[in-house]
Formats: structure tokens, sequence, C-alpha cells
């Protein structure tokens, strides 16, 4: 659990104060043993925001697996609704999202330049 709180505390949090970061925004909804929807394409620059589901009882975290070269790693807190996490994602290429929870849950986000 430690470890947990340690990796989202060096992530930080995203801010709307990020310049252009407000350009682009995309809810992803955290339900019971999936994240909707389960794939996107955004551009560059864009903030996530994954948003825990009035119908999502379980615990659920978001922890990214998968990563370009060069974007900062992120994991959500372990939480029940309501709740949410956001993070902008920078760097071009393939980020792969899960729940440590639910091996089965998972996404895929790709950023494009």
């Amino acid at each position: 659990m430690a470890l947990c709180a340690a990796a989202w505390l060096a992530a930080g949090p995203s801010t709307a104060a990020d310049g252009a970061a407000a350009k682009a925004a995309t809810t992803v909804k955290v339900v019971d043993d999936r994240y909707s929807p389960k794939r996107l394409t955004l551009a560059k620059g864009t903030r996530v925001k994954w948003v825990w589901s009035s119908r999502a009882a379980h615990r659920h975290d978001v922890y990214l697996d998968v990563r370009p070269s060069g974007a900062e790693r992120f994991r959500s807190p372990p939480a029940t609704a309501p709740f949410d996490f956001a993070r902008k994602l920078r760097k071009p290429g393939v980020y792969k999202v899960l729940c440590t929870f639910h091996e089965r849950m998972r996404m895929r986000i790709e950023v494009t330049r």
C-alpha cells in the first residue's frame, strides 16, 4: 500500500493550469470490472479523466502498465465511487492501463502527434 501511495504521489495530479492542457479532455468511466471506452485515440496533450461510476461497487485503480519512452508512470490510489483521477498524456505512443485488482480490466490509449 505504501508503494502504491508513493507512486501516486510521485506522479502528481494533472491540473488545468498546464496552459494549453484545457484544450482537450476525455472522460473514461470506471465501472465494475471494465473501463469505458476500452480503446481511445487522442491527440498529444489530452487530459484523460477516469470517473468511478456509482455502479462501481468494487475497489478499482488506474495503473499505467505500458508507456511510451519518456512518459511518466502513474497510478491512482485504490478507490470506490465517488472518485476521479486524471492525467495529461504528453508523449505520443501507446499507453496500456489496467486495474491491479481485476486482471481483465484493461484499456489501450494511443496518443498521436
